[in-house]
């Protein structure tokens, strides 16, 4: 049995069965609101609660625009994926940079739930059970359970988990919310939390600092779904298509909405004492309780929808043949050790998110499609015979080329679009460089 190949191109979609609008919306609603909400309220800890929830909407809209871009550079150069996409702008190097950084993005993804399980666990053994477990004794049960829920080639019994999770997520978040409308966060909850801390409130505003970074990436990784775009694309029916910027804009507002409640009501609990896991924190509520222990058992059965994609684009790249049984189950069984291992030496979800934000996420987010953009752009230009001259010191050359008036405007609108694509490349390089900086030990 074939194994999936990761963002390979899309069949033609049958006129019987044309994908809705508003079904793409809730799609990428689903795939874009993820486990980085638990780590949202730690963001707005090192920024303060106003420039965290200006940061967040901030990377919103750059989410939005960069979704927009690959949509557009995709239908004008005729690309069903995103790695086709890179191909057709840059060739056969433009591909593998997609699939490395996509790759690089699943490691982080594979590391982030694992964490986010071991986190859950260690809660749920002390707070529901009464058992005290070594986090490190979580973390190889819940590597070892993984590995043959791993094993198999094929994706399809699984793929309605990715919205199961959301919703555990959602319930989950949505019972911290109901908490702090009823004020019922215990003297003992927040005893425990955090010790070295002594103070609970929450700063409207922090002074500009290196740690205002370190919310950086938890926010630019929070709307990832860039690489979605083209299957959403490609399954709407051609008259739906010019919708696709209404329906990215319309879910990425909504999962702005719910990321600014979730960081917003976490941070305004727990003011200095904010977690990296939020959830972690209400460990003395019951309905917390039993949205963790779903969100938990979901997240590991949902562990195969990103381990599969990631082996299967591993052996791509590296132009492996068909493994056999015993090399398959021994390829997976390494893998899934080496990220249990990363999630145990990492523990921290905020830094998860941080390390992966600043790298992989800037990349794939905003470096890549901004990239692509303009580069499609350019094509484009070329194609028509509008070349700008923008090195030369005739302004007048930008708006009057060869072919008229319309042809001017027609150009310059280009040129302003190529530049917009750099700009955004630049945005996602210096956040990530910035960001990365302030990771390092000091």
């Amino acid at each position: 049995m074939k194994e999936e190949p990761l963002l390979s191109g899309i069949k033609e979609q049958q006129p019987d069965a044309p994908s809705r609008s508003r079904a793409a919306c809730i799609n990428l609603i689903a795939t874009t609101v993820g486990t980085g909400v638990l780590s949202i309220p730690i963001s707005f800890s090192y920024t303060g609660l106003i420039p965290g929830l200006v940061i967040l909407c901030f990377f919103a809209y750059l989410s939005g625009a960069s979704m927009r871009f690959i949509a557009s550079a995709s239908s004008r150069m005729h690309a069903s994926s995103y790695a086709d996409l890179g191909e057709r702008v840059y060739g056969r190097s433009g591909r593998q940079l997609v699939l490395w950084s996509l790759l690089a993005l699943l490691v982080g993804a594979v590391v982030q739930i694992l964490i986010c399980v071991v986190d859950l666990i260690e809660m749920l053994a002390v707070e529901a059970v009464g058992i005290n477990i070594s986090r490190e004794r979580v973390t190889a049960i819940i590597t070892l359970g993984a590995v043959p829920l791993c094993l198999p080639k094929q994706l399809h019994a699984l793929r309605f988990l990715s919205s199961a999770s959301v919703l555990a997520i959602l319930f989950s978040v949505g019972c911290i919310i109901g908490l702090a409308v009823q004020g019922c966060l215990t003297a003992q909850n927040r005893e425990h939390i955090d010790p070295q801390h002594v103070d609970d409130t929450y700063a409207v505003m922090l002074p500009p600092s290196v740690r205002w970074s370190l919310g950086i990436p938890i926010h630019a990784l929070a709307f990832c779904s860039q690489f979605n775009i083209n299957d959403l694309q490609n399954e709407l029916p051609p008259l739906e298509r010019p919708m696709l910027p209404a329906i990215v804009h319309t879910a990425i507002a909504i999962a702005c909405v719910i990321y600014a409640l979730v960081g917003t009501t976490g941070y305004m609990l727990l003011g200095a004492r904010t977690v990296p896991n939020i959830l972690t924190a209400f460990g003395d509520s019951q309905l917390v309780l039993a949205g963790s222990a779903a969100l938990a058992l979901v997240n590991i059965l949902k562990l195969p929808l990103v381990v599969l994609p990631l082996r299967s684009l591993l052996l791509d790249l590296c132009a492996v043949p068909p493994l056999s049984t015993p090399m398959h189950v021994g390829v997976t069984a390494v893998g899934v050790a080496l990220a249990g291992c990363a999630a145990d030496v990492t523990r921290n979800l905020a830094f998860a998110f941080q390390v992966s934000g600043c790298t992989a996420g800037m990349m794939v987010c905003f470096c890549l499609p901004g990239a692509l953009y303009a580069g499609a752009i350019r094509i484009e230009r070329q194609r028509s015979g509008l070349l700008l001259m923008a090195e030369t010191e005739s302004p007048q050359l930008l708006i009057a080329p060869v072919g008229g008036s319309e042809d001017g405007r027609y150009c310059h609108s280009l040129y302003s679009r190529e530049v917009a694509g750099y700009g955004m490349v630049t945005v996602g390089a210096v956040s990530g460089i910035i960001c990365l900086a302030s990771l390092l030990p000091r």
